[in-house]
């Protein structure tokens, strides 16, 4: 038992203070000015102290200078006789770090041991700290998966003995795994439907194995870890429509699984609450970058793509429409323009006229090669980035199919054949950066495209520099 020595309170002995010494919570006795007269062993095993350490010292010692002022006003409640309520406070640890305690206070004893003594009881409020840590990552908008490697402190603050993983799939919908690399390494060795994670994936209900219930490699694979049963939780993934899995794993010799799950929800709820913010930021930033219309990349995205496209170091050099054997550009902009769509709006409606616009980025779309890109800038004018270029020729071959695509046959729109064709202007990027950057790239494919209009419509024209 450890005693705050001459400071002790009153007749206090060790068997009125045994009681304290037996808690996970921090205890801390106060004088009537504030200063610590007895500490708990808790000290050393929540903030590194012993009990000794902290005996003499003031209690606003240990406080953030930012958490002070409120510090200060509880003791003038408790100065007054008011109990002070759970509150969250940034205190000092022995290493010099800060961490959270919710501290509360009494000085409301009249009798025993403690009377005229302030009581001051502290906990680590580790679900608080980490769901706080979480909702700062994801304002900040770290990337999934640094916010994902939080989830498995829910359950490690309480069980640090257990294991813990998540298994999820990142925003490209590729297996991703955050935890512990003993259970990594389990996973890899050993697959099968018969696991706990691939039952509760099948499943989409929570799986919980005894040793015994365990394929027979894979207990003697945990037991050499130090590892008896295991847990399985799915999480529905709203965004790919698949699940993840938090694997918990109790130490061997310690509680079984079945004794605790409190933890186990807390990770659930959380790292449902991360996957659904996940879906929504992704989704809004796909709105901000596709047109609402057809689905493609809208004028926004185009440019991103584009100038990311023009500052590339791998460019080659630049085209040139008069030897077409010989140049080697990386980078082709064709601008295309409907012809006479005006007219199909006017007589038919705009609501055909949307139908139209989605049958033509569809017929576009499905005659480009696999890298190039197709944006509706606006109404009736798309364009498309074309990369990976080696001659004119390889341009002008995609600007062939698209009006092909377009002439191929009448659009049918309920009941209607609508025939529609295309202008399109082609231009290419530089050597170097062109003064504007892609605004003047796309102003000399959008000059083309008037050229080829002038010219009589349903045609190309590639763009003259000089």
């Amino acid at each position: 038992m450890t005693s705050a020595g001459p400071g002790q309170p009153g007749d206090t002995s060790d068997a009125d203070l045994k009681v304290l010494e037996c808690q996970s919570d921090l205890f801390v006795l106060l004088d009537g000015d504030g200063f610590v007269i007895y500490s708990n062993g808790a000290a050393q095993r929540t903030l590194g102290y012993s009990p000794a350490a902290l005996v003499g010292r003031h209690i606003t010692d240990l406080i953030h200078p930012g958490d002070l002022e409120g510090a200060i006003e509880a003791l003038g409640e408790l100065r007054s006789g008011l109990h002070v309520t759970p509150a969250i406070f940034r205190v000092q640890r022995g290493d010099g770090d800060w961490m959270p305690l919710e501290l509360s206070a009494t000085s409301r004893i009249d009798s025993g041991p403690f009377a005229g003594r302030v009581v001051v009881v502290g906990r680590y409020p580790g679900d608080h700290d980490v769901q706080m840590r979480i909702s700062h990552l994801l304002t900040e908008g770290a990337p999934i998966g640094e916010v994902i490697t939080l989830i498995p402190e829910l359950g490690r603050w309480r069980h640090p003995e257990r294991c813990y993983l998540v298994m999820f799939d990142d925003v490209h919908g590729n297996p991703a795994r955050m935890g512990d690399g003993v259970v990594a390494q389990l996973i890899d060795d050993h697959a099968g439907e018969a696991t706990p994670w691939a039952r509760a994936t099948a499943s989409r209900a929570t799986v919980e194995c005894s040793p015994d219930e365990l394929p027979e490699e894979l207990r003697s694979a945990a037991a050499s870890a130090g590892l008896a049963s295991c847990r399985a939780v799915p999480v529905p993934d709203p965004l790919h429509g698949s699940t993840a899995v938090i694997i918990e794993w109790a130490a061997t010799g310690g509680p079984q699984l079945s004794v605790h799950r409190y933890s186990v929800g807390q990770m659930s709820t959380a790292l449902s609450l991360v996957l659904h913010w996940r879906r929504h930021v992704t989704e809004l930033e796909r709105a901000a970058r596709s047109d609402g219309l057809t689905g493609l990349s809208n004028r926004a995205s185009f440019f991103d793509q584009l100038d990311a496209r023009l500052c590339s170091p791998e460019r080659g050099a630049a085209a040139d429409p008069e030897s077409p054997a010989e140049v080697e550009p990386l980078v082709g902009v064709l601008y295309v323009d409907l012809d006479r769509f005006k007219v199909v709006n006017d007589v038919y409606g705009h609501g055909t006229g949307d139908e139209v616009l989605t049958e033509v980025a569809r017929r576009m779309s499905s005659v480009l090669r696999e890298h190039d890109v197709l944006a509706r800038l606006g109404g009736d004018e798309f364009a498309v980035l074309c990369l990976g270029l080696h001659k004119v020729n390889e341009v002008t071959a995609v600007a062939d199919r698209l009006l092909t695509a377009l002439n191929s046959e009448p659009i049918e729109v309920e009941g209607r054949a609508v025939s529609i064709g295309a202008s399109i202007g082609i231009a290419f990027a530089p050597t170097t950066a062109i003064p504007g950057g892609s605004d003047a790239l796309l102003e000399l494919a959008d000059g083309a495209m008037y050229e080829a209009k002038t010219a009589g419509r349903n045609r190309w024209v590639i763009a003259r520099t000089s």
